[in-house]
This record gives C-alpha cells, structure tokens and sequence, in this order.
C-alpha cells in the first residue's frame, strides 16, 4: 500500500484577508446598498418580500414555506399536510385566505410546466454566499435552486399582487438580487451556465430574467 501524497495546496497558508474592509450584505438590501457598484443609493428599497401590511407578510410566508416543504411530500397528501400546516401557522388568516394560498401553491407544484424546478436535481432554501466585487460580500437565501450538467438555475418566489406581466416592470431591487446570486454562483460553478428566473405565484408564471 502507497499513501497519495497531500497536495502542494494543503501545505500554503491561505492568503491574509482584512476583515475591517469586508462588507457583508443582504442581497434584498442591494437596492439600497449600492447594487453591486459601491454607490450608495438615495432612495431606500424594502425588501423584495417585504409587504406594507401583515396580511401581505404573512401570505408571503406562508406561501414561501409551503413551496419548501411540500414538494417533498408525495403528491397525494399534499393538500392535506398544506391544510394542516396553514391552520396551525396562518390562524391570522381567515380561512378562505389560507384556502387560496393552498390552491396557488398546489396548482403550481402539480403543473408539469413547473416539474423541474421542483424535481431530483432542485433544493430549497439555499444559503449562499460569495464575494461580488469592490470588497463586497453576499449572505442570503436562495428560495429555489436547479443544479444540472450543463445549467444552474435561481428560482425566486414572488407573492406581489398583481404581478408584473414584463421584464420592465420587475422592481429595481429584485434585478440587483438575482445578479449578486448569479455573481457568487458563477465562482461555485463556473463550467456551468447560470439562469435566473422569478416565480409569480398569482398567475402563476416562472418569468425568466436576462441579467448580464
């Protein structure tokens, strides 16, 4: 038997980092945080999840969990563990209300149009992190992620209502957080190419998005 040999790298100290000029960020705050480009931004942005009303927040929670957990549950008991799931968390709710969020998520999750960002090859609730320039660094959550052999693809869930029906439409802040995702995953997979995409749960619609 002929131990292999430790690489060279394993032996190199790793190269000296000051941590005092590292500025961790939120991708949702990248709208007002500079968007990738160091600037600061006169006009603050809200999260992109982020609703005027607890009603709001609260459905978009809901509907985020729910795209988290039931894909997992086979098909056929998927009504039923939303329902439960709805009427223990969403008692703020009235019932029609957690009814209708059940029905947008299941029609999404039954449509063969949304197969493979739901399939064997997807994850949900990604942490990602990664440096995107100037000294920056992201922290966040990627709600969707589809690895293949030859793409990635972001998915992110958005409860807007109504939605947009263009590109041109899609908030500032929603951009800057697909492209500091794309940026970070691009290092992790750089064979790959990297594909990003907003899931409109009120039509429902997975709307690519073209970021450079």
């Amino acid at each position: 038997y002929s131990p292999t040999p430790n690489p060279a790298w394993l032996n190199t100290p790793p190269a000296s980092v000051d941590v005092a000029t590292i500025h961790i960020i939120n991708p949702s705050r990248l709208g007002s945080e500079g968007e990738l480009n160091g600037t600061q931004s006169r006009e603050p942005i809200m999260s992109p999840i982020y609703q005027r009303d607890t009603y709001r927040f609260l459905r978009g929670n809901l509907s985020h969990r729910l795209f988290e957990i039931l894909p997992d549950i086979p098909a056929a008991l998927r009504e039923s563990a939303g329902q439960k799931y709805l009427e223990r968390l969403g008692l703020g709710l009235d019932a029609s209300i957690r009814a209708d969020i059940l029905r947008e998520v299941l029609v999404i999750l039954n449509d063969p149009v949304f197969a493979h960002v739901f399939g064997p090859n997807s994850r949900a609730e990604v942490p990602i992190s990664g440096p995107i320039g100037k000294g920056q660094v992201i922290n966040g959550q990627i709600d969707r992620l589809v690895v293949t052999d030859t793409h990635v693809l972001i998915v992110d869930f958005k409860t807007n209502r109504p939605s947009p029906s263009e590109q041109s439409q899609i908030p500032k802040a929603y951009r800057a957080q697909l492209a500091a995702y794309k940026g970070a995953l691009q290092l992790i997979y750089p064979e790959k190419t990297i594909l990003c995409a907003l899931l409109w749960t009120d039509k429902p619609l997975l709307m690519p998005i073209e970021i450079a």
